[in-house]
């Protein structure tokens, strides 16, 4: 089985959302991109986060320039949020 995501938005959202590509910076300064999902299988090498998972339920509905503080191994991380794009993963 597997599950594709179309969201069928145009515009670019304000906020983080199920199907959007997140640009995220940490603590150390170091940037990544990462790509809200549903649920079902993820790509780990598309850097999927399902939005059920610690860090996609942080970053869930934030904005550009919001900083969210979520746990990783019992550690404390914090995201400043970059940008958001929409997500169009490939099948």
């Amino acid at each position: 089985n597997s599950y594709v995501v179309f969201s069928g938005r145009k515009e670019e959202p304000d906020q983080v959302l199920i199907a959007t590509s997140v640009q995220v910076r940490d603590i150390t300064g170091s940037e990544d991109t990462l790509n809200i999902v549903g649920g079902g299988p993820i790509n780990l090498d598309a850097n999927e986060v399902s939005y059920m998972a610690p860090l996609g339920q942080a970053l869930i509905n934030a904005k550009v320039g919001e900083k969210r503080e979520f746990n990783w191994n019992s550690t404390k991380r914090v995201m400043e949020i970059l940008r958001i794009l929409n997500y169009s993963p490939k099948e």
